[in-house]
């Protein structure tokens, strides 16, 4: 896995939710001048109490408080060798971003959890 890992000053593993329900994860890294978001997951669910539910598909295995169990390998593959400060690493995946430091003006966080069950925050 670390071969697809960038050479920035630190990286972490984020959830955003978009579309009321849905939810998309992302290896955040931090450069000197530019903060980068790329998508290594699709949506993940919380584990069904029962397993005929078809959020089953949707679930992680592992150690829920490992960062790596929420990446893809389909996702982390098709960034191996792709500079994530670059203009190509946006046409990897719609949902990719790019956010230069000098452009943030404030930043909020807000530690209430917004769902998926026993799944960390």
């Amino acid at each position: 896995m670390n071969e697809a890992l960038p050479n920035s000053n630190y990286h972490f593993i984020a959830m955003e939710y978009y579309s009321l329900i849905l939810n998309r994860t992302f290896l955040i890294s931090v450069f000197e001048n530019m903060i980068c978001g790329a998508k290594v997951h699709g949506i993940i669910s919380s584990e069904p109490t029962d397993k005929s539910h078809p959020a089953h598909i949707f679930t992680v295995k592992g150690n829920l408080y490992d960062p790596t169990v929420y990446i893809d390998k389909k996702y982390l593959n098709k960034l191996n060798g792709i500079d994530f400060q670059s203009e190509a690493f946006l046409y990897l995946n719609k949902s990719n971003f790019q956010i230069r430091k000098h452009e943030i003006q404030t930043i909020q966080y807000n530690p209430k959890k917004m769902g998926n069950g026993k799944l960390p925050a």
